[in-house]
């Protein structure tokens, strides 16, 4: 109503990064939660030569400084303004101006601010209202941090299409919510029971399935407050299958989504009408798009066009036209295949493919996904090899996280203790596994990349060496961005000895 943008930093920033992105956008006001919050603004303050306000809309504060204002104070200040000078703002608005800055992740470069217009913004709630079957009344419980694009779609723009209604909830609060969708972008921290799932492509369901049910599935569900939940969606960091296949188990089929922040969410999306498990699903009607440079397999650039493509980068013309033609194409740089029925499935990206001293180009993920499913003590992998004579890879063990900071802990998950039991190990600690350089979980973790070796399209797809790391990767660590995506580059900054000796002679 003011004529501002709004412009969202994840709570987990460091001060410096709060300060990169409050700069880049020329910031008048910052929005600030606590005073833990507030102190990593003050640490940049003098770095920011717009900043005329800052407001801290929770807790009182811990000391009074100029311009430094309660929320209280904040809304005091606009008694006075006139609803006519107001409204004259709100007139002046037109759905081509920018509407919100999104900034992305970071994960391959400086993060940038997506400006996306306000029929990017509408005409995306749109068309996932129809594509997705979204009705009045529906009920979203917010979680993801809402300087990102997806959280911003399904839990402001998507209710205000639908007149639905979204919880700020306190953890835990599913079961009392009960929400009709929820999106996510994680694993979900749920059991190991699995049961006869319903999904087979003849549309019949496996022998017992109703009894499973009405005495296991549908308890499950209840206790997990998804008992009206009809819309479960994932995006942003992949999936495994075996994620896939527990929710199916359960009645609870998960549809996976694509998009950046460049299309303003989702892209495409799988729908329970139209669902294939590892795909991202079909583009929105009305979306267009095209594979640049494909190869044998099909696999190639994807580029996009369409009104949920955004308007540009703030500030960074040459990015933009490195992003967007003169046809108005995107090229998200994201390696795409589509199969005969139209079905997209994301291979990689084109900066993170590994080319070989040989001169073959080898996208990392299908490899890193596959050993990831051999082998289930595994956690996260990062393929190498970049102007290597052949590939390895670094690997990272589950663990138990610090439910506070995020940190990675020494203790094994409950998952990779059962994996080191059921190999003939003892270890219920990452330290234990690499100091006496485990037999039992060596052997296993051999034998499941030989697996994948298997089925590798060429000598030059072998994982020759692999290498385990001390810790796994987290975002207070510096390996995941703030939407959990692996950033490929500081890895192999980090670890770049680990890396040298698997090529040591």
């Amino acid at each position: 109503m003011a004529g501002g943008l709004a412009v969202g930093i994840y709570s987990t920033s460091s001060p410096e990064a709060c300060g990169y992105v409050a700069a880049n956008c020329a910031a008048n006001v910052v929005v600030v939660e606590d005073n833990a919050q507030l102190s990593k603004i003050l640490q940049v303050q003098k770095q920011l030569s717009h900043l005329k306000a800052i407001v801290q809309y929770r807790d009182p504060l811990e000391e009074k400084r100029p311009n430094v204002y309660t929320w209280e104070e904040f809304m005091e200040l606009g008694r006075t303004v006139p609803d006519s000078q107001l409204d004259s703002i709100i007139c002046s608005q037109c759905v081509n101006h920018c509407c919100t800055l999104i900034y992305t992740s970071g994960t391959t470069g400086t993060p940038k601010g997506v400006m996306l217009s306000h029929d990017n913004v509408m005409w995306e709630a749109k068309m996932l209202k129809e594509v997705l079957g979204l009705q009045v009344h529906e009920v979203f419980v917010s979680y993801l941090p809402l300087s990102h694009v997806a959280a911003q779609l399904f839990d402001l723009w998507l209710p205000m299409c639908v007149g639905g209604t979204t919880f700020f909830a306190q953890p835990n609060a599913l079961k009392v919510l009960s929400p009709t969708a929820c999106p996510g972008n994680s694993s979900p921290p749920l059991g190991q029971a699995k049961g006869p799932g319903p999904e087979r492509r003849d549309g019949s369901v496996p022998w017992g399935f109703a009894l499973a049910e009405r005495l296991v599935f549908r308890k499950v569900r209840e206790e997990l407050g998804l008992q009206r939940c009809t819309l479960l969606m994932t995006g942003a960091a992949p999936i495994s299958k075996d994620t896939l296949e527990f929710f199916m188990s359960l009645h609870l089929p998960l549809l996976d989504m694509f998009g950046l922040s460049e299309t303003n969410g989702p892209y495409s999306t799988c729908t329970p009408q139209s669902c294939r498990i590892l795909s991202c699903g079909k583009e929105l009607p009305g979306c267009r798009s095209r594979i640049e440079e494909p190869d044998a397999e099909g696999t190639g650039e994807l580029c996009c066009w369409g009104r949920h493509v955004f308007m540009g980068y703030l500030g960074m013309e040459a990015l933009t036209r490195e992003a967007l033609d003169e046809e108005g194409w995107l090229h998200t740089g994201d390696l795409v295949r589509r199969d005969p029925d139209g079905f997209l499935y994301i291979m990689g990206r084109i900066k993170e493919l590994v080319i070989t001293v040989g001169g073959k180009n080898i996208a990392p993920v299908p490899i890193e996904d596959a050993v990831k499913r051999e082998v289930p003590i595994v956690s996260n992998a990062v393929l190498v090899g970049d102007c290597r004579r052949f590939l390895a890879m670094l690997l990272t063990l589950k663990c138990k996280v610090d439910p506070e900071s995020g940190a990675p802990l020494d203790e094994l998950s409950p998952e990779a203790v059962q994996f080191c039991q059921e190999v003939g190990s003892r270890a219920t600690r990452v330290s234990e596994v690499l100091s006496t350089r485990d037999p039992a979980v060596y052997q296993a973790i051999q034998l499941g990349v030989e697996r994948v070796n298997q089925h590798a399209p060429s000598h030059a797809h072998y994982i020759q060496k692999w290498a385990l790391l001390p810790r796994d990767f987290s975002i207070i660590g510096g390996e995941l961005g703030p939407t959990a995506k692996v950033k490929r580059q500081a890895v192999l900054s980090t670890y770049k000895d680990v890396i040298g000796g698997c090529y040591q002679d």
